[in-house]
């Protein structure tokens, strides 16, 4: 059975425009997740080869994660320019850095792409969601947004299949991160197959253009949801900060080299991620609204 066409059995209203942005989004999503799943993977291999003393990954690492907080600035853009061009320009770039870390030569140049890859992979990701709960009709966005983690969360399988085979793989875990350069290949795909959404559009028509700073778009928007729904918003505030305390790593090699476990980080920035969702778009896909 075609992928496609198991996206699929979409219920009856999601059309085959919707259901193919959706493919393409969720396709998109998958790499992102690679890359995070990446780091972890093949975190032994990538220490070794770099020099990286073992007391010290889980400085890398933090730093890495850290990443990803500047994507309260980058996110708010979308509501200047479109979800369409921030989605595709996240991907491009995520793919960009994450072809490059396969060609570094020191941990610091390392952690330097992989923050700037934690950034894309939230932007991206934020961005992905907002754009399915836009496009779809509000009794179908749950499909949606399970569809789209559905598909994203094979990048993890992806990447488990690629390192069991990191042995036999020529150039070793940088030929892992060779492999994250197929978004940008796809540039193409994006750029024909996933428009702007029309709620986008729409707004943009309806609201008058005035100058904001970076700072006032970034957070306007958790202020407006604050202000009118003020127990969601600090359920999902409490939901994030737990998630994330539960899933920091405890990074670090023993004394035959094997890395200690670090269970379900390799989804370090999905608390962040999903909280900006929630900022952005306060009224769905949590509850069916009227559109």
């Amino acid at each position: 059975m075609k992928l496609h066409s198991y996206l699929f059995r979409a219920p009856d209203g999601v059309d085959r425009a919707a259901r193919r942005t959706l493919l393409f989004v969720a396709l998109a999503l998958l790499f992102e997740e690679y890359d995070t799943a990446m780091l972890l993977s093949a975190l032994k291999q990538i220490a070794v080869e770099l020099g990286m003393q073992s007391e010290q990954l889980g400085l890398y690492t933090a730093l890495v994660r850290l990443g990803g907080l500047p994507a309260f600035m980058v996110v708010p853009i979308a509501d200047r320019v479109g979800r369409r061009p921030v989605f595709i320009a996240a991907t491009v770039l995520l793919g960009v850095m994450t072809c490059a870390t396969a060609f570094v030569q020191t941990p610091l140049q390392f952690t330097a792409l992989q923050a700037f890859a934690r950034l894309f992979v939230v932007t991206g990701t934020a961005t992905a969601f907002v754009i399915v709960t836009e496009e779809l009709p509000a009794e179908h966005r749950g499909w949606g947004v399970g569809a789209l983690a559905g598909i994203g969360s094979l990048g993890h399988g992806l990447s488990a299949i690629l390192f069991s085979q990191i042995e036999r793989l020529p150039f070793g875990w940088r030929a892992l991160y060779i492999v994250g350069v197929v978004p940008v290949l796809c540039l193409p795909a994006l750029l024909l197959y996933v428009p702007e959404t029309q709620r986008f559009l729409a707004d943009k028509l309806q609201r008058s253009v005035r100058s904001v700073s970076v700072l006032e778009a970034a957070f306007s928007p958790m202020r407006e949801l604050f202000a009118k729904q003020a127990k969601r918003a600090s359920a999902l505030g409490v939901c994030g900060v737990l998630s994330s305390a539960s899933t920091l790593p405890t990074i670090g090699m023993n004394h035959a080299g094997v890395t200690r476990p670090c269970p379900m980080s390799a989804r370090p920035n999905h608390a962040l991620s999903t909280a900006t969702v929630a900022a952005r778009c306060p009224t769905a896909p949590t509850h069916q609204s009227t559109d």
